[in-house]
């Protein structure tokens, strides 16, 4: 099974995940920043504030999209019901400046905490926060502390990679199109209990998918007890 997020600065849903496919395929694409589908197409969810710039799940297997009244920032729950992992829930995020984007992803998940803990979950997207930042790093604590001592989730790229927050060899941003690359800010967080089913994690480099000045992270899980 594989699970891809990507912020794809714009752009439709077909555009973007036809775009992606040239670099990876996907059983699960979570879009950041992309255009409201004019159509409504089964595995196809969008939610969002302006029809230019919502976020979307794009996914061939069997689900189905949980409503949340009065959203505080737009986010996709999705219930995911039969994978090669079994049934899982789906939260894709874009967090938001205001109050903070570290707070802002915290009163989110406060809001779908039913949702997230109901079922093995997985929370992916551009959360638009680092541990290289020394003015926000209480508050990025904060957020890991939430992520995994609440919700018991890890990140799939940190937990492969072996690599510390703020030590990341693979940048997922390149602000406004910067060759250098600069912050890690994408992310998918999966259950500690699917570790073990981690087979791949990837992030394409510099002159790969040049829409956007962000990179995707494609995870790929296996289970040996659904080969």
């Amino acid at each position: 099974m594989i699970i891809a997020t990507w912020n794809s600065c714009g752009g439709t849903v077909d555009s973007r995940s036809t775009e992606l496919q040239s670099f990876s395929s996907f059983d699960i694409l979570a879009l950041q920043e992309v255009q409201k589908p004019e159509n409504c197409l089964e595995g196809v969810y969008w939610n969002g504030a302006s029809e230019l710039k919502g976020v979307a799940v794009c996914t061939q297997y069997p689900s189905q999209q949980v409503v949340f009244d009065d959203s505080i920032t737009p986010f996709l729950a999705v219930r995911i019901l039969e994978s090669p992992l079994g049934p899982f829930n789906l939260l894709a995020v874009c967090a938001k400046r205001q109050p903070s984007y570290c707070k802002d992803l915290i009163r989110t998940f406060d809001q779908c905490e039913d949702f997230l803990k109901e079922s093995p979950c997985v929370i992916l997207g551009d959360f638009n926060a680092t541990a290289r930042l020394q003015n926000t790093t209480k508050q990025f604590d904060e957020l890991q502390d939430h992520l995994h001592r609440k919700l018991k989730l890890v990140s799939a790229y940190h937990q492969f990679k072996k690599q510390t927050f703020g030590m990341e060899s693979f940048t997922t941003l390149y602000f406004r199109w910067g060759t250098a690359g600069c912050f890690h800010i994408d992310y998918v967080y999966i259950p500690q209990n699917w570790i073990s089913y981690l087979n791949s994690v990837t992030i394409p480099g510099f002159k790969t998918l040049t829409t956007s000045d962000h990179r995707p992270v494609v995870v790929e899980l296996t289970s040996k007890d659904f080969c």
